[in-house]
């Protein structure tokens, strides 16, 4: 299955590359007032990129696939330029490649995300990319059990999510969050043992994650003749 699936991506990049080099690209970007600058591998004549990585996508991966076409799009609208498209490749064959279209709110979403990151320089910041990610699928993805507006779904959310938190802080052999969230030592130290959800955690994983589900489109590899 790995070696397939590496195969297929290889075979994709081959043809993608044939069409499109690569060539790093060098960004300049001003949000809220402050200059930042950014170095992309992009594919030439465009600001499109391809993205592979080795692992299982998850919240820290997607949020980082997120950033960078941000700041491709943000670019590409502060210099009157085409609106840019990214794909991203697993090696991982549970991981299904996908692309993200053109954002046109992406300074709006950049600027958040640097104003969010500024504040979490004063105070730590309980918005989790792994788990914001999981409980926005719990609210996009809801149980036959729950089919309920999307309004009501986000108080379900916020009640499975303070279970599952509360059943394991209950348990003895279990981490806080489960054995698919890793609360390390630093999480320890910036949030303690039995760190409470704060009561719009759900709404800001919407927030976080509502534009990059809109933006996102799965891919079909494959190769032109």
């Amino acid at each position: 299955d790995e070696i397939g699936n590496a195969s297929s991506i290889a075979d994709y990049l081959q043809d993608r590359l044939r069409k499109h080099a690569l060539e790093n690209t060098r960004l300049r970007l001003s949000i809220l007032d402050l200059p930042f600058s950014a170095n992309l591998t992009t594919h030439q004549g465009s600001l499109d990129q391809t993205i592979i990585m080795p692992g299982k996508w998850n919240g820290s991966r997607y949020l980082k696939i997120w950033i960078r076409h941000l700041v491709a799009n943000t670019h590409a609208q502060q210099n009157a330029l085409p609106a840019p498209r990214l794909v991203a490749l697993s090696f991982d064959p549970s991981s299904k490649p996908f692309t993200l279209q053109p954002v046109p709110e992406a300074h709006e979403l950049l600027t958040s995300l640097v104003d969010t990151y500024l504040k979490g320089l004063d105070a730590p910041i309980g918005i989790f990319p792994k788990l914001s990610r999981i409980a926005f699928e719990k609210w996009i993805k809801p149980s036959p059990k729950n089919r309920k507006l999307p309004e009501d779904q986000l108080e379900v959310a916020v009640a499975q999510e303070s279970a599952f938190l509360l059943e394991s802080a209950q348990s003895r052999n279990k981490p806080l969050f489960g054995p698919s969230i890793d609360w390390t030592e630093y999480d320890r130290i910036c949030f303690g043992d039995y760190f409470a959800l704060p009561d719009d955690f759900i709404s800001q994983s919407r927030s976080l994650w509502s534009p990059f589900h809109n933006a996102y489109e799965p891919l079909t590899l494959s190769v032109s003749k």
